[in-house]
């Protein structure tokens, strides 16, 4: 019987803390950074204001000067971390992540899912009765374990790249948000709040399709166990290896989704914003 595996938790611990390591300072790095350029970009913007109200080309010169001054002023607050605006929206995020994916962790059901899935390989090798060469055994094994891998590597692909770019997305959060104060910045603005809800919705559609998934393959493996003979070992390897490819393609289409509703949720809130002439 295959021991209990904590490979995928320890992968991604080990993963995330290089990367932690490896960003560690940048944020307020950026933060000054960004908040150096605001400065600059609100003082270009007054003289440049100046000259359009001397040009005649402002129909509502001073509500217009005394909102975007306001606007910018909120803005900066976010950039430099000011009263630890920033922190507490990272930290909303994170929390927002957890929340999405119902406080699970999918890392856990993988090594679980892994330790199943050898525990069966190795079941239907044993009934494998044949004196010399176990072929039946080692062919129904080989299924086994290609719908499992299949499956977990597909897993383990779509969270580690939802963790990795969220991470980032927060680190350089000051940036993007810099870019909110321009018009012409926007649209990037816009992308960066995209991708940070689309790698949360991959977490929640995520981790409802891997629930879903490995309690299908669950109960696919734990048939095999119990039907399993020395006549019908490699249909039951086939079963396994297509119940780990439909749990691999649940996960594939999660992320998807969680894309496209992610960029029109975006497209929506922004349009929404500029129509009460937040934007």
């Amino acid at each position: 019987m295959a021991e209990a595996s904590n490979f995928f938790v320890t992968a991604k611990e080990e993963i995330l803390s290089v990367l932690d390591a490896s960003v560690s300072g940048q944020l307020t790095s950026l933060s000054n950074i960004a908040g150096t350029l605001g400065r600059y970009g609100v003082s270009i913007y007054v003289l440049w204001y100046a000259f359009t109200v001397l040009a005649r080309k402002q129909q509502t010169p001073v509500p217009d000067f005394i909102w975007n001054l306001c606007r910018f002023s909120i803005i900066l607050m976010f950039v430099q971390n000011a009263g630890g605006w920033l922190n507490t929206s990272l930290v909303a995020i994170d929390g927002l992540k957890d929340s999405l994916s119902g406080n699970n962790d999918a890392w856990l059901w993988l090594d679980q899912l892994w330790t199943k899935v050898q525990q069966v390989a190795a079941h239907v090798m044993s009934k494998d009765t044949s004196t010399y060469v176990k072929t039946d055994g080692a062919i129904a094994a080989l299924f086994t374990y290609f719908g499992g891998i299949l499956a977990l590597v597909a897993c383990a692909i779509v969270f580690l790249a939802a963790e990795v770019t969220l991470k980032l997305l927060t680190v350089t959060a000051p940036v993007f948000i810099f870019c909110l104060m321009f018009g012409f910045l926007r649209q990037m603005f816009n992308s960066w709040l995209q991708l940070i809800f689309s790698s949360c919705l991959i977490f929640m559609f995520g981790s409802l399709a891997l629930r879903a998934g490995t309690s299908f393959l669950n109960i696919v493996l734990s048939l095999a166990i119990d039907t399993v003979d020395n006549r019908n070992l490699i249909k039951i390897g086939a079963t396994a290896a297509v119940a780990g490819i439909f749990m691999a393609w649940i996960i594939w289409q999660a992320k998807s989704y969680a894309s496209q509703i992610a960029g029109v949720g975006v497209e929506g809130a922004m349009q929404g914003a500029a129509a009460m002439g937040i934007g």
